[in-house]
């Protein structure tokens, strides 16, 4: 999912890989960091629109790790084939202090956010989604001021509008102090769905490789 860019280079690059590989979706809006919120509703109206037939939703940044064999296991016996309702399955966050330094990358002003804290939320590289979310979230986005924070406005703030109960992953994702065991390909038992955040492209591949000598290992999770 893209914005668009005022690089020459870069757009004409971008259209060759749309004429060859057709694999993003670019919208209306200069991609910029404070325009991520754009970006996330984008992905809400891309799945109203053009995946009427997912049983589940995806989302995940560029440099996150989804172990995709323990996760369709995941999602085929823990939660089922047909799908479910009223699912945002997360790293769930709460009582974030809202950032006020001037020094911090994610300062927002009293204006923008009055309260002290943030709603509960999910960090937004990676997060699952049942349908009927996705179109209450995108819905109650057109009524809502725009926010620039995207995990924070979408998950957080347009969550708790729409009464949303977030179910926490928390325990079946990757600590980064892990990761050297697996990269060094010493043994590593611990199930997990997906790897720590801000991952090079050469520790995301590394990861992939461990999932293919390690097999398809069964994983149990019951949603409570």
């Amino acid at each position: 999912m893209l914005g668009e860019t005022s690089d020459e280079k870069l757009a004409e690059q971008l259209e060759k890989e749309n004429d060859e590989y057709r694999d993003f979706a670019q919208g209306n809006f200069v991609d910029t960091y404070r325009n991520m919120t754009y970006k996330h509703v984008m992905v809400l109206k891309y799945v109203i629109y053009h995946c009427p037939q997912a049983k589940y939703i995806l989302k995940t940044d560029d440099d996150a790790f989804v172990n995709i064999e323990t996760m369709l296991y995941f999602l085929r016996e823990d939660l089922s084939t047909n799908g479910v309702s009223d699912l945002l399955l997360c790293k769930v966050v709460q009582g974030a202090n809202v950032f006020r330094s001037y020094r911090s990358k994610w300062r927002v002003s009293v204006k923008e956010f009055p309260d002290r804290t943030y709603p509960t939320y999910c960090p937004g590289f990676a997060i699952l989604y049942s349908p009927d979310i996705v179109f209450n979230l995108y819905r109650i986005a057109q009524n809502t001021n725009y926010f620039w924070i995207d995990d924070v406005h979408v998950t957080g703030t347009l969550a708790k509008q729409a009464n949303v109960t977030h179910t926490d992953i928390s325990q079946f994702i990757l600590e980064g102090e892990d990761l050297p065991y697996i990269l060094d390909g010493r043994e590593y038992n611990k199930q997990y769905l997906y790897g720590p955040v801000n991952l090079k492209d050469n520790q995301i591949i590394a990861l992939w490789n461990a999932v293919l000598r390690s097999g398809n290992k069964k994983f149990r999770y019951f949603i409570r």
